[in-house]
């Protein structure tokens, strides 16, 4: 893979040198009667590799082939350029600017092509603690990292097999333990046809999607270095190890599977996690609606818990820039086992770069049965999950100040079931962040913020300013 890499870098430099030093050699003869076995006409690189052979710097092997997935020696490489200088006379300083451009264009297409199926993104942050309160009598930088790539591998006829690395919070001072087990996740999916499987006569006809995923899950993290409690209970959202199957039936989207819903860290599946879904758009109208049934079995032992759920959600647009969704969840134990929550976004209502999200949910004291479910009530807009018995209220706005600039802020108020916030109202917490991002390049953004969280219950009152740099890949 990496051999392969750099020969396309290779014959990507050669091929914009020359076109930056608007040479120009007519074929001979015996070059243009070259043809590779193994470069397509329909190959992306072909037009290099016999732009080369008419410059003279490469006539291929003796068996009439080029092997540009070969690996090159060194004095081959040197060899190679040799010729290629004496045959263009040398590039010139004033155009190196734009021969680098040119590649970086030429990289981005190959990358969509799928010519390099790795993408992903590389976040170092430098946070420091307690910078203006001091209620925690400490203070400090901490730094940490964060580095998400996927590798996509198109098997054709509808199968892909997809690799996935998160550091997630290893790079974290202090951060998670077992960290090995849970960096990696990889996806298989294929598609069935239903007329192969006998499903056709009940009345199936669209394809059937199979996804695969062996994953960790999501995880919490936890802050270890007492500076940032804000911090503590973000969750990284990672797959589940388990099946999904997807279909369509009479105009409906049909959706059941199994997951590992938690793992003991020497990988025994400690919670199963069964689940059905039924969707429906409404046709001309872009409203979704959807239905969803969870069966937990929970337990290693001869005694299991077991923990019937279900979410009914509805998405519609209430105009061309503002949609709402909302959702309903029931469990056992009457109202303290339901939930209901509500989601508003605003994409740019005035014309004025403004975008504009607000949420609300109330959930019972029942409704998060059992340890693994506790991402099942949603996240906060600090990716933090939503807890039994509190009132949750949030925002988040981005406001464009120009193509470089944009303001950034969010908020969230945890309140106790009866709507109460202060000392005296369990779970009570309130948590704002505002700051600055700019676009340094289309891959590349510098984000500057400052965070200040109350938790009135414990009494304690803590803030951090941040700067941090995100590049994506």
């Amino acid at each position: 893979m990496e051999v392969m890499i750099k020969m396309r870098i290779w014959l990507l430099v050669i091929g914009y040198w020359l076109l930056a030093t608007g040479f120009s050699m007519a074929a001979t003869t015996e070059a243009s009667a070259i043809k590779f076995k193994d470069v397509p006409d329909k190959s992306w690189a072909a037009g290099s590799v016999y732009t080369l052979v008419k410059l003279g710097i490469t006539q291929g092997f003796p068996d009439g082939t080029f092997r540009g997935k070969q690996k090159i020696s060194r004095y081959e490489l040197a060899s190679f350029l040799t010729k290629l200088i004496e045959a263009t006379g040398g590039v010139e300083q004033k155009n190196i600017k734009a021969d680098l451009d040119s590649i970086k264009e030429q990289l981005a297409t190959m990358k969509k092509s799928s010519q390099i199926p790795v993408s992903g993104s590389v976040e170092s942050v430098l946070r420091y603690g307690n910078l203006m309160v001091n209620d925690l009598n400490s203070h400090g930088p901490v730094a940490s990292y964060r580095v998400i790539a996927s590798m996509m591998n198109d098997l054709g006829a509808g199968t892909s097999l997809k690799f996935n690395l998160d550091t997630m919070d290893a790079g974290y001072y202090n951060g998670g333990s077992d960290i090995i087990n849970r960096l990696l996740d990889i996806q298989a999916k294929t598609s069935v046809n239903p007329a192969n499987i006998g499903l056709s006569e009940l009345g199936f006809r669209d394809p059937m999607d199979v996804l695969l995923t062996i994953g960790p899950g999501p995880q919490q993290h936890t802050d270890g270095t007492g500076l940032l409690p804000s911090e503590t209970g973000i969750v990284y959202e990672r797959p589940y190890t388990g099946v999904d199957l997807q279909t369509g039936f009479f105009g409906t989207r049909v959706k059941g599977g199994y997951f590992a819903a938690a793992k003991s860290l020497t990988g025994k599946i400690t919670s199963n996690r069964f689940r059905g879904m039924v969707g429906y758009t409404v046709p001309d109208r872009n409203i979704d609606l959807s239905a969803q049934g969870d069966y937990y079995i929970d337990g290693t032992g001869p005694v299991k818990t077991r923990d019937l759920r279900g979410v009914f959600s509805a998405s519609a647009p209430i105009s061309s820039k503002v949609k709402m969704d909302a959702q309903v969840g029931i469990a056992k134990g009457g109202r303290s086992g339901m939930m209901a929550g509500a989601k508003v976004y605003l994409d740019d209502p005035f014309n004025t770069k403004t975008k504009v999200t607000l949420s609300g949910s109330k959930i019972g004291g029942d409704y998060l049965a059992l340890a693994s479910q506790f991402d099942y009530a949603g996240l906060d807009f600090f990716d933090r999950a939503l807890e039994n018995a509190t009132v949750n209220l949030g925002g988040e706005l981005v406001q464009g100040i120009n193509d470089k600039w944009s303001l950034k802020g969010k908020g969230d108020v945890r309140m106790s079931s009866d709507f109460g916030y202060g000392k005296d109202k369990a779970k009570s917490r309130a948590t704002a962040q505002v700051g600055l991002t700019y676009n340094i390049a289309p891959q590349a953004d510098f984000d500057t913020y400052y965070r200040l969280q109350q938790d009135p219950v414990i009494g304690q009152t803590s803030d951090f300013a941040a700067a941090g740099l995100l590049y994506r890949f």
